[in-house]
């Protein structure tokens, strides 16, 4: 989709999970007016972010799902032919097993866009320590960092995480049309060192 890959491409810089190592992000102009997104095309902006970073077939052996294709894995759906997986298929699996499950379709986008990319990477038993209350974009992204924390794998996937986490944070900022990572702000905070 259009929008998600003009974003991945120009703002964070490509496939934030493969990256090997952080590079600074390419100026973005702050937008007059936020990208009106229809709530139909939701998940189809939330689908295309999350295919992007998922990426096509890989079988790594320290990823306890096992042969995976666009973020399905075999573990997960071991009767699924997984190398043979269509991105309609993916999609189709997506939108059942953890869109409508989770109700993105009921938050506004951005916030829509979160949730989903948590509970496809995280798992669906995540969503409901994410949407606690006050339930914004910050405390999302907030308390999905803290629980990578805690996985047992995050010393081999913890890069990927946080970066993937920051990028589809950057996105929803800028659904919502709010100043982005780096941009808003000159000025530190009152009682922040200078």
């Amino acid at each position: 989709m259009g929008l998600v890959d003009d974003f991945l491409d120009n703002v964070v810089g490509g496939n934030v999970p493969s990256a090997p190592k952080p590079e600074p992000p390419a100026p973005v102009a702050t937008p007059s007016a936020p990208p009106v997104v229809a709530a139909a095309d939701g998940y189809e902006l939330a689908v295309a972010f999350v295919l992007r970073m998922e990426g096509g077939y890989v079988n790594d052996p320290s990823d306890p799902g096992g042969e995976t294709k666009y973020g399905i894995s075999k573990r997960s759906y071991p009767n699924v032919n997984i190398a043979g997986l269509s991105v309609d298929d993916a999609k189709a699996i997506y939108y059942r097993d953890y869109w409508v499950p989770a109700q993105c379709a009921l938050k506004p986008a951005p916030l829509g866009l979160m949730l989903f990319d948590a509970v496809v990477n995280m798992g669906l038993g995540v969503e409901p320590a994410l949407t606690v209350a006050p339930f914004t974009l910050d405390d999302v992204t907030a308390r999905r960092l803290l629980k990578y924390v805690t996985y047992a794998k995050f010393a081999i996937y913890g890069t990927s995480w946080v970066r993937r986490t920051l990028a589809a944070y950057k996105l929803a900022l800028t659904l919502a049309g709010a100043p982005s990572i780096g941009q808003g702000a000159t000025t530190a905070p009152k009682g922040t060192p200078s």
